[in-house]
């Protein structure tokens, strides 16, 4: 029963904490994971270019007439096309030429770009002890001490009997 005695004594002195290293292997501190996610949409204007390629297109038609008829050509032109009709010996000339251009078109938000942003937290919990006052340290050291020295009185008393 002794026996039992001391070492449950013996057990409780050396199960306390040492450090802090050994209590933190000992006692996990808390751990607060937190996750945040940003999702960040921009917007961005874009330009189309499209391009016409040049054409021409020349047609004949003869013009019913008692007489052949001669007529000098006449030209309208356009910043992308020109057109020259003229009548020669009854017949009706036609012609008409479209550049080859690029148009630009400016289209507002066409294009979007997604980011997606998670950014994970993680806090650590650990609860410091307090400090325990000088005079107290002291006083359970003797009082630790003391019940050693009780325990080994006791056991010689009891061997010696």
């Amino acid at each position: 029963m002794k026996r039992h005695i001391i070492l449950l004594a013996a057990a409780f002195f050396l199960s306390g904490c040492v450090t802090q290293k050994r209590c933190l292997l000992k006692f996990p501190p808390d751990t607060i994971t937190k996750i945040e996610t940003k999702t960040v949409t921009e917007w961005r204007d874009t330009t189309i270019y499209v391009h016409l390629p040049g054409d021409s297109v020349f047609v004949n038609v003869p013009i019913p007439m008692i007489e052949p008829l001669n007529i000098p050509k006449l030209t309208a032109r356009l910043p992308l096309a020109r057109s020259t009709a003229w009548v020669d010996d009854g017949l009706l000339n036609l012609g008409l030429w479209l550049d080859s251009t690029t148009y630009k078109f400016k289209l507002d938000s066409a294009m979007a770009t997604v980011t997606d942003t998670v950014i994970i937290h993680n806090t650590d919990i650990i609860q410091i002890p307090a400090p325990v006052p000088r005079r107290y340290t002291i006083t359970i050291w003797a009082l630790g001490g003391a019940v050693v020295v009780m325990l080994l009185l006791s056991l010689i008393f009891f061997k010696l009997k």
